[in-house]
């Protein structure tokens, strides 16, 4: 094969599901940035079919909705997207990097809104057979694409190497890990997670008091080789010998799909519903109060 045909497939983007370097480079696609109506307060934008869309520039306005009967592709630049729904309706698309160009940058999608009843639907119905979307969410339609690859930095998941002790912040772990300063780990628990105590005095061993969830997160404050220091001490033990190794994760990551603050309270967080038919990438993303 001529080097000329090498690089030329190596420049292809994603079209209609198929996997490609850099979908944000396309040079072809209409910028966001360029339609006024868009970048206003409260806009319900609407990007037709055939229509393929860079969302170029960090928004500075909350949304109404995106809904998407083309293509969606996201930047890869810092951004947050605030919004209160979006639809990827059939044959449509929503693309946030690639498997050989995943997003670098911090990317947080956030959907807002109150708890509506039931019977109140934002996003509307799936084509297909009528499915409800509901409200406060990502609906990604039956025959729709999406594709979301955040970047990672190494392996995600390692285990202790030694016990950790309460009131420590000091932890050593198995492998030489490539994570950085800010990023959020979680520590496992190593301890019951059933009954802490019983009552001996009961006819059911159910009877007694919930033990803690001893799994714990914290805050890289610094890292060296197997050693990890977090800005504040952990409250519990963990086990890292004999046969008990908790398990410590990186849970941050560069793409993030999240409810809004008051979603927890509300009891009505955001929601990403995927329908049949629908082709589906997802890597290196964080999904919370979801």
């Amino acid at each position: 094969m001529e080097r000329n045909s090498v690089v030329l497939l190596l420049i292809l983007c994603i079209v209609n599901g198929v996997i490609g370097s850099c979908p944000h480079q396309d040079k072809t696609i209409t910028l966001w940035s360029s339609q006024s109506a868009w970048n206003q307060a409260g806009a319900a934008v609407k990007i037709a079919s055939g229509q393929r869309v860079l969302l170029d520039k960090p928004l500075t306005v909350n949304l109404t909705s995106i809904e998407i009967l083309g293509t969606l592709v996201i930047n890869d630049v810092a951004m947050n997207i605030n919004v209160n729904w979006i639809g990827v309706r059939s044959k449509a698309a929503f693309i946030a990097g690639s498997s050989d160009c995943p997003i670098t940058k911090k990317v947080i999608i956030t959907f807002n809104g109150p708890r509506v009843p039931l019977s109140q639907v934002d996003i509307g119905y799936d084509e297909f057979d009528n499915v409800s979307f509901g409200s406060k969410g990502m609906a990604v339609s039956n025959n729709a694409t999406i594709n979301m690859y955040g970047w990672t930095q190494g392996q995600a998941w390692t285990r202790l190497s030694s016990t950790i002790s309460p009131g420590s912040s000091v932890l050593t772990v198995q492998d030489s890990v490539s994570w950085r300063v800010g990023d959020k780990i979680v520590v496992t628990s190593t301890d019951f997670s059933a009954l802490a105590y019983s009552n001996p005095d009961s006819l059911s061993w159910q009877n007694g008091w919930d033990a803690p969830d001893q799994t714990e997160v914290g805050i890289i404050k610094s890292i060296s080789g197997n050693t990890i220091t977090l800005t504040s001490p952990l409250t519990y033990s963990h086990w890292g010998a004999g046969y008990e190794f908790a398990e410590v994760g990186l849970l941050t990551r560069n793409i993030v799909m999240r409810g809004d603050d008051q979603s927890v309270d509300a009891a009505f967080g955001g929601h990403l519903m995927l329908r049949r038919g629908v082709q589906i990438h997802i890597s290196g993303v964080e999904f919370t109060r979801m």
